[in-house]
């Protein structure tokens, strides 16, 4: 079986090879279903998270994260973050989201956090 979580040096790889790391958090909380992830990208010294809350077409055959948009139509996420470094960014978010850090993967990936999501 292959790993699928980041450890904390691989999610700062990822950010200094200018790719992007995501953690899926489940299911949302606005009127219509919805599902929410979490995108870190950025540089050592400034990473940016953004929270998306995506409408949940809750389909078997499509699990395309990226390409859902937010209940209102627009295409921006949902809050914007700044922090200065990979550490700070992880911290945070745990606190806002117990045990995330430990969740993060690389980009795509989430669309396997989404199916298994789907599949309980």
């Amino acid at each position: 079986m292959t790993r699928r979580y980041l450890s904390e040096s691989e999610i700062l790889g990822a950010i200094r090879r200018g790719r992007s790391v995501g953690v899926f958090l489940g299911a949302g909380d606005a009127a219509v279903p919805t599902i929410r992830y979490l995108t870190l990208r950025g540089t050592e010294q400034q990473v940016t998270a953004k929270l998306w809350e995506v409408e949940d077409p809750r389909n078997p055959n499509f699990f395309d994260v990226s390409s859902l948009y937010p209940p209102n139509g627009d295409d921006e996420p949902e809050q914007v973050f700044s922090f200065t470094s990979v550490q700070q960014a992880l911290s945070e978010i745990d606190t806002h989201f117990p045990g995330a850090s430990g969740r993060f993967v690389n980009q795509g990936v989430i669309d396997d956090e989404y199916r298994d999501y789907l599949a309980k």
